[in-house]
């Protein structure tokens, strides 16, 4: 199960087609329905990745990463797999803050591999902080992105 550029528009943003501007309600409307496709599917390619990035925020990746992680998904949405950990053991043990807080491996709880947390860093990182409401026209076809964005893998490819 796969999620395209395709079905983004006809599932999530076909209803907001006719208006360049959307609403604070529309937008919510939006990022749930994104968020919600994302849990269940995997993002089929660059491409897909790349055209999500317009309707999320750094937030809404850091919601999109946990929600994968609640239904054991790996968080990088380009990723099939489950996370390495679906725990971390250490979380239990009596241990000062200090290691908790820096356990090299803690991302193994949110990301199959150490490659996948990098590139969803990377992605996350490029991301804007500007609401979405405030990009106007951002759910149409003509929109043209401030940046495009790259993923770690093209780049060091």
């Amino acid at each position: 199960f796969m999620a395209t550029i395709e079905e983004i528009k006809e599932v999530v943003l076909k209803p907001y087609t006719n208006h360049r501007q959307l609403t604070i309600r529309e937008v919510e409307t939006i990022s749930i329905n994104l968020i919600d496709l994302l849990i269940t599917k995997d993002v089929k390619d660059a491409r897909t990745m790349k055209y999500i990035s317009r309707f999320l925020t750094k937030q809404d990746y850091a919601d999109l990463v946990q929600e994968r992680n609640l239904v054991k998904r790996c968080g990088y949405p380009l990723c099939s797999k489950s996370q390495a950990r679906v725990r971390d053991p250490f979380a239990d043990v009596q241990m000062t803050n200090f290691l908790r807080q820096n356990n090299p491996y803690a991302y193994l709880t949110e990301y199959c591999t150490k490659a996948h947390f990098r590139c969803s860093q990377f992605y996350q990182f490029q991301l804007s902080d500007e609401a979405l409401f405030a990009r106007v026209g951002v759910h149409l076809d003509d929109y043209e992105p401030p940046s495009e964005i790259q993923l770690l893998e093209e780049v060091l490819a």
